[in-house]
């Protein structure tokens, strides 16, 4: 039996240093070497795809003509502000206006309004302007001319400078301020609208064809330092006028409700060039070639507080213009 335990024990013992020494004596699997070369490939590869990607989407998506006409388009009907400068020479007479929209908050235009007279009689007429959706404002800051009274003394204009003039809405016509519907309502109107009503406008432009652009008219060219696109443009006038229908119920404005758009389908479409500048998606020039009257439109997104005049400050806007006549 001893022995019987002896040799039990001793094959034990050889089992466990087998077991051991096939335990030791296992291979070591090696890690795969990547090399440095092959890391720089990998990573100069996927640096041409990107830089490819960007190339391609600038090219053919982001500074494609008709996109960024669309992408205008949608931002004039999300603006917050705007200033529009108008310029007219007619025969000897030259206007220029600066209109200031506040859509954002506040609901109202400002500006000023320079009217010169060249010739043999010249005069000069400043006057500062606030529309509200209901009310005009307007004075006169300079008033002079050349022409004189019959007694050769000069006109005394200090009854009207500096003076607020305000038109009343007229009972039963509604909201009547003309002032902020032109300054909102014009060839490209702009407004401040809920996402849900931004594309509703702008899937109408697209399903009437609104605005129709001579895309091989289209000139590029830099202003001011920026990549800009020039437009040649018809606007339609029975699809506009059914446009400025519903933006003016969205802002509030009367002034178009009672205008059947289809008592347009027949007037001759408007023609105008249009520049957009590329990388803001924001309009900064309209040309009418057949008055000589241009815009230019800039500082969007500048907001300003305006003081609405006190009515206790203002006179009857025809009792303003019935003193300015008196002078003479």
């Amino acid at each position: 039996m001893k022995q019987l335990f002896k040799r039990i024990k001793g094959g034990l013992r050889f089992k466990k240093n087998r077991q051991k020494k096939t335990k030791s004596s296992a291979p070591k699997i090696s890690r795969p070497i990547i090399s440095t070369a092959g890391i720089k490939a990998a990573t100069f590869v996927s640096l041409v795809v990107m830089v490819t990607g960007v190339f391609l989407w600038w090219q053919f998506i982001f500074i494609d003509e008709d996109r960024v006409f669309q992408d205008m388009i949608k931002n004039t009907l999300s603006t917050q502000s705007v200033t529009k400068v108008i310029e007219q020479d007619v025969a000897q007479q030259s206007l220029r206006q600066v209109n200031r929209l506040h859509l954002g908050g506040q609901a109202v235009v400002s500006g000023e309004t320079t009217i010169t007279q060249s010739g043999f009689t010249t005069a000069r007429v400043v006057t500062e302007e606030i529309g509200t959706p209901e009310r005009d404002y307007v004075r006169y800051t300079t008033v002079e001319t050349s022409e004189k009274r019959d007694d050769g003394s000069e006109f005394d204009f200090s009854d009207v400078v500096g003076i607020w003039g305000v038109s009343q809405p007229q009972i039963g016509q509604g909201v009547q301020g003309e002032a902020y519907s032109e300054a909102t309502l014009g060839v490209l109107p702009f407004a401040n609208l809920s996402p849900t009503d931004q594309k509703r406008l702008y899937e109408f432009t697209q399903e009437t064809q609104m605005y129709q652009i001579d895309y091989l008219g289209i000139e590029k060219f830099e202003r001011d330092g920026r990549m800009t696109y020039s437009y040649p443009v018809l606007l339609q006038p029975e699809p506009y006028v059914a446009y400025l229908k519903q933006l003016a119920e969205l802002q509030g404005l009367t002034q178009l409700q009672n205008v059947n758009p289809a008592q347009f389908r027949s007037v001759e479409p408007v023609r105008f060039t249009l520049e957009v500048d590329v990388l803001s998606r924001q309009p900064v020039f309209i040309e009418y070639g057949q008055d000589d009257r241009q815009e230019i439109i800039r500082d969007f997104g500048l907001l300003q507080t305006v003081d609405i005049p006190k009515d206790e400050d203002t006179v009857p806007a025809n009792v303003l213009q019935q003193r300015l006549q008196d002078v003479r």
